[in-house]
């Protein structure tokens, strides 16, 4: 302010009313929830065509998908190879694990 003026602000101003609190509990609720998913990781034991069969029979991929997925891990280090229900992926995850393949479950 240029003048100095001073404002008396009432006390009541900078606290938010019962409907605001309401509004930011609701909206904390509508937070989209992240399905959890199996994480698989590369590792320089397994063949590429071990990982591309275990991920066809663990996470019920078409051969292509496999491919592209084994590829995406070989060059980046990671990928994410299944999304679904926590059980779905702990089953998921067993079953390439059953071969030593390095993973896991983000929830």
């Amino acid at each position: 302010m240029l003048n100095n003026e001073k404002i008396e602000m009432d006390s009541t101003e900078n606290k938010p009313d019962e409907q605001s609190k309401q509004l930011v509990d609701t909206d904390s609720l509508t937070t989209p929830k992240i399905q959890p998913q199996v994480i698989l990781f590369n590792d320089e034991f397994h063949f590429f065509e071990e990982v591309v069969y275990q991920l066809m029979l663990a996470c019920n991929h078409s051969h292509d998908k496999a491919e592209e997925l084994t590829i995406s891990i070989d060059r980046v280090g990671k990928a994410k190879v299944y999304e679904g229900e926590i059980d779905a992926c702990i089953i998921a995850s067993d079953k390439l694990e059953e071969i030593r393949l390095k993973t896991q479950i983000l929830y």
